[in-house]
């Protein structure tokens, strides 16, 4: 099944009634009406609701609670008065030449009156850095803007090192606010167990990253080898990859040199269980649980999972499979692709371009094709949808003597503009403005059209760390190339992805605050059983394990891990 739903990037995902947990396909779509935009940019004005639109500047400055700098009302800016310092925890980022020249930082400054004073720490040691400071309480930046894990956030709350933001956003927040009013999914996730909160998310709403375990078939070795439909169902799959072995799929003379599938052990979303097991349950590799009825299941210990790996298996046996998948590293996978003449007919990759450029010849002989229906006639594919908020984006210490001014500062950080100029530089200078009447890979007017090339190292802007909120990430103007990634890949997730995604209640999130004696026994039963799900998978496919004589053993060794109690925690959270 095809079908091409209309999306806005910053609702679709989000609100979206989908088909139920079991079933696997949206053949409803979406009735969702997308929201109006509320004052994203600081230029653009909300609804006339009786509340001040975002980004006056001037008006009254206003004693806080703490007793530190008085702030100016929510949406007002600049922030304080007067310049004002403030000392920022962050990871330095390779592609940021400078924080302290940067123009985005620049630009900040002077909208807000808030000088930041950088400590800035080298890749390598910034979690161990961090670590340390925390636990020595010395010396503490006003704001941490990077390495916060959720345990890390609630451990510091605990302790009283990290200052509560509850009060803060509904008395000071502003741009926060309108982000959360928009979002079902943003207002549920960032509460403490004791119902207050203390850090500010990172969101970056992309549904074809939410979409990422995509599979690609080569469409010359399906002419040559005389398939003529892409697969619908599992055994239609099995079909196509054994007519890639059987023929000179390639077309260079030698029948024996094509791979009907390989992958690798390190890639982005290429190991293959993404795409494959999909088509007999819903499966996330590195979260392999699923909510059904409210209730948490893991996908690993279901007969359908074990269906999935007799199938997989087989394709392995018959040659169809290249289980030296499970060994290779992505390097090693892309000197497959290097050479003049293909030698892959499928893969299951998040995009090609991790392993052949983009735009190059080789990229564009791969085609996306969705999961395939399972012997059970289930049909899903693989979905994150909380895979674009990262939670613990920035923490106030309560070593901050200006909390109020820091929180006002990150707030803003939420506006549209800042998040546009965060991730793109300058406007007109590093991206340009769009003209009226042109249309973006989303499908909607287009916002921006990129000038300075994402990936490289700049001055211009944060590279988009810290705190944001980007709904805009598909909205850049559509080109006359098909292939270039950002459309390529909207047009994958649109046509062959979204179409069989469960509803949202259907999936558990990974990054939940929970509490420290929970915290502390998910960390203790994952540090073996995570890794021992991922072996036993491939040995699985491989034979080193028979699906027949050792399921039951696989089955004892998991309860000895105690997974059943983790799911237990699990479901204290959902």
């Amino acid at each position: 099944m095809k079908k091409v739903l209309a999306f806005l990037l910053a609702a679709a995902m989000l609100s979206v009634s989908l088909a139920g947990c079991q079933s696997g396909t949206n053949d409803g779509g979406s009735t969702t009406t997308p929201p109006a935009d509320n004052g994203g940019s600081s230029t653009t004005q909300p609804a006339d609701d009786g509340e001040k639109s975002g980004g006056e500047e001037g008006g009254t400055y206003k004693a806080v609670p703490s007793g530190g700098v008085a702030v100016s009302d929510a949406g007002v800016l600049p922030i304080v008065e007067e310049k004002t310092d403030m000392v920022v925890y962050i990871q330095q980022n390779l592609n940021v030449e400078k924080y302290e020249t940067n123009k985005h930082t620049v630009w900040y400054e002077d909208k807000t009156n808030v000088h930041v004073l950088w400590n800035a720490v080298p890749e390598q040691d910034a979690t161990q850095k961090l670590n340390l400071l925390l636990a020595s309480g010395q010396d503490l930046p006003d704001v941490i803007m990077s390495n916060l894990s959720t345990a890390m956030v609630v451990t510091n709350a605990n302790q009283g090192i990290f200052t509560p933001l509850k009060d803060m956003i509904a008395n000071y927040g502003y741009w926060y606010n309108q982000a959360v009013a928009k979002d079902d999914i943003l207002g549920d996730i960032m509460t403490c167990p004791d119902g207050d909160q203390y850090c500010m998310p990172h969101v970056v709403i992309s549904l074809p990253n939410c979409t990422a375990g995509r599979g690609w078939v080569n469409r010359n070795f399906m002419e040559r080898s005389g398939v003529t439909k892409v697969p619908e169902t599992t055994d239609e799959f099995r079909a196509m990859l054994q007519a890639f072995k059987d023929n000179d799929a390639n077309g260079n003379g030698d029948p024996n040199d094509e791979i009907p599938w390989i992958g690798s052990n390190n890639g982005w979303h290429s190991f293959g269980d993404n795409y494959i097991l999909n088509s007999f349950l819903q499966y996330d590799r590195d979260n392999p649980y699923y909510i059904e009825d409210g209730v948490v299941q893991a996908a690993y210990d279901k007969d359908a999972y074990r269906e999935g790996l007799r199938y997989w298996r087989s394709l392995a046996e018959d040659g169809l499979f290249d289980t030296t998948t499970f060994t290779q590293d992505n390097t090693q996978l892309k000197q497959v692709f290097d050479g003049e003449i293909a030698l892959v007919g499928f893969l299951a990759l998040g995009g090609q371009f991790a392993i052949c450029e983009q735009m190059g010849d080789r990229s564009r002989e791969y085609d996306s094709i969705s999961t395939m229906t399972g012997p059970d006639g289930y049909h899903g594919v693989f979905y994150s949808p909380y895979g674009s908020y990262s939670v613990a984006s920035a923490a106030i210490t309560t070593a901050c003597k200006n909390p109020e001014m820091a929180f006002r500062w990150i707030d803003y950080r939420y506006d549209k503009e800042v998040c546009m100029r965060n991730r793109l530089g300058e406007p007109v200078v590093d991206y340009r403005i769009p003209e009226e009447g042109e249309m973006a890979v989303d499908g909607e007017p287009a916002t921006y059209d990129p000038i300075l090339q994402w990936g490289t190292v700049q001055n211009s802007h944060w590279n988009e760390g810290g705190p944001c909120y980007n709904d805009f990430d598909n909205n850049n103007v559509k080109g006359d190339d098909p292939y270039e990634l950002q459309q390529y890949l909207w047009k994958a997730m649109q046509d062959n992805y979204y179409p069989y995604v469960n509803d949202i209640s259907c999936y558990r999130n990974a990054n939940t605050f929970y509490a420290e004696e929970d915290s502390a026994i998910i960390a203790d039963i994952e540090a073996t059983l995570k890794d021992y799900i991922k072996q036993a998978m491939a040995q699985f496919v491989t034979g080193d394990l028979d699906i027949e004589k050792d399921w039951d053993q696989y089955l004892k060794n998991l309860e000895g891990m105690r997974y059943k109690e983790l799911i237990d925690i699990y479901q204290k959270y959902v």
